[in-house]
């Protein structure tokens, strides 16, 4: 079994996930702000799944939808409603019928974003909305040609049809990984198998605060970099070391100012570009990682 699709498959970064029973590994990645028309146009993310998928003899899960949502506001925006509707549930199901026919093919839907998103005449609850339709038009569509939908919102989802905050991130978009239980339930009733995290799994070190922390959590996890590889440096130790590193820039340039952890350093104009890209690299020689 492999499991595809946007950000909102950090819900099964809890662990090793195995199916049920049998203990067989499930694979998870992560492909970014994956859209349907990146099938039309040779985007390496499709790509990617493509050939993912061609490697898969068991279930071939896509979750996929959300930046769709953006794009169908836009597109409402230059054509009518209905048009942009049309033609974005078109580009779906073209796209499904070509992954149905690799087999054992099944679409998962995701949270969709309503934080930090802005789009005129648009406020979360009419995003959230226009989500619902789409979704409920493709899924009613899916189960007429035989394409399994495994859809837990309604049991994420509150009466203003956006996700319970106790079973969010940090972050406010992500689901925590405690609460894929709800698409295990549903993987169990509409596939017929079961998943699981390992026991082995002890938590994350550090639970992502916010959008770019859960991006870049989930591009380190993709690039097979540990959380926790940090060269057998404590947290605050690293800290010290890479604030060391920046007083240092600014006495070679005659800057006499005492940095501590909470000073801004991205923001605060006293570093450019390369002195960032300086700070990284430094930051990965000290874990011992070779990118």
């Amino acid at each position: 079994m492999i499991i595809v699709g946007n950000s909102h498959v950090s819900v099964f970064r809890g662990g090793r996930l195995m199916v049920e029973g049998t203990r067989e590994a499930v694979d998870i990645h992560w492909v970014g702000a994956l859209e349907i028309n990146h099938f039309f146009d040779d985007h390496p993310a499709a790509t990617r799944i493509r050939r993912l998928f061609e490697g898969e003899p068991g279930w071939k899960i896509l979750l996929l939808g959300n930046h769709d949502i953006f794009r169908l506001i836009e597109l409402s925006q230059k054509y009518s409603p209905h048009q942009a509707f049309e033609f974005l549930q078109g580009r779906y199901r073209q796209v499904f019928l070509e992954l149905k026919g690799k087999g054992n093919f099944a679409w998962m839907i995701g949270l969709q974003q309503t934080k930090n998103v802005h789009f005129e005449g648009f406020g979360p609850e009419a995003i959230a909305e226009l989500a619902q339709a789409f979704n409920r038009a493709l899924k009613e569509w899916c189960l007429g040609v035989g394409i399994p939908v495994i859809d837990p919102l309604p049991h994420i989802l509150g009466e203003d049809g956006l996700p319970r905050r106790e079973l969010l991130r940090d972050d406010e978009l992500h689901l925590k990984p405690s609460s894929a239980s709800v698409y295990f339930g549903e993987m169990a009733r509409v596939l017929g198998e079961r998943l699981v995290f390992s026991e082995e799994w002890a938590g994350l070190e550090r639970e992502p605060k916010s959008e770019p922390e859960s991006f870049c959590a989930l591009l380190c996890e993709e690039l097979g970099i540990p959380q926790r590889n940090n060269g057998g440096l404590s947290l605050p130790k690293l800290e010290e070391k890479l604030l060391a590193f920046a007083q240092t820039r600014l006495q070679d340039r005659g800057i006499s100012l005492a940095l501590t952890r909470e000073s801004e350093l991205a923001s605060s104009g006293l570093f450019d570009s390369l002195d960032l890209v300086e700070f990284f690299t430094h930051a990965i020689d000290l874990m011992g990682t070779d990118l």
